[in-house]
């Protein structure tokens, strides 16, 4: 699929106007992350055991972002000290690919600014599937594909975990499904048409 690229926590980054910098995904991540259907269903297939990005953004709707990985073969994680030196020159690393890239373009232009996810998602589902959710029910529908547990959800949206629960009894009955494995089954293939090129 191409889709998954919309549940990645550095693309989120992006999303949510990251201007420049260096990362660590342990330190972005949701916190049920490694739990999500995502992690087990994509993330886990590129047998990265540790990820940094360098963020540059070069416009209002691009974002540069070279990744740093290590995978199952090198048997270890980034070490502090690695990061750490990492964070020190963030801002000459993220400089210097704004410089080499300025004035990049896609080859199709600058793609507009679409609808936020949620509401695609919810238009998506109740066209294939004629199942009508609320912003909010979307909203968390969208968090826990991306890894978070209610309390996380809770405090993103400003609400208890107890009223995330609600939500998301609410949601699975709607999308007549009982767990996590089921809603990431039924909503994954729709977010395909919801792609973005930015």
């Amino acid at each position: 699929m191409d889709s998954e690229y919309l549940l990645d926590p550095f693309y989120l980054q992006h999303r949510e106007g990251r201007g420049g910098g260096v990362e660590r995904l342990a330190n972005i991540a949701p916190d049920r992350f490694r739990r999500s259907e995502y992690y087990r269903n994509y993330y886990r297939q590129t047998t990265l055991i540790d990820e940094i990005a360098i963020f540059a953004r070069i416009s209002p709707v691009i974002t540069l972002t070279a990744c740093l990985g290590k995978d199952r073969s090198s048997g270890t994680r980034f070490l502090p000290r690695e990061f750490n030196a990492l964070k020190r020159y963030e801002a000459t690393l993220s400089a210097l690919m704004e410089t080499h890239w300025r004035g990049y373009q896609p080859a199709q232009g600058t793609p507009a600014q679409a609808m936020p996810l949620s509401q695609r998602l919810q238009h998506k589902l109740a066209g294939e599937h004629g199942v009508q959710l609320s912003p909010r029910q979307a909203e968390v529908a969208l968090y826990i594909l991306r890894g978070h547990s209610s309390q996380s959800i809770g405090k993103a949206l400003g609400i208890s975990g107890q009223t995330v629960k609600v939500f998301r009894r609410q949601l699975y009955a709607k999308c007549a499904v009982s767990s996590q494995a089921q809603l990431f089954a039924l909503l994954l293939p729709l977010l395909t048409g919801l792609t973005e090129s930015h």
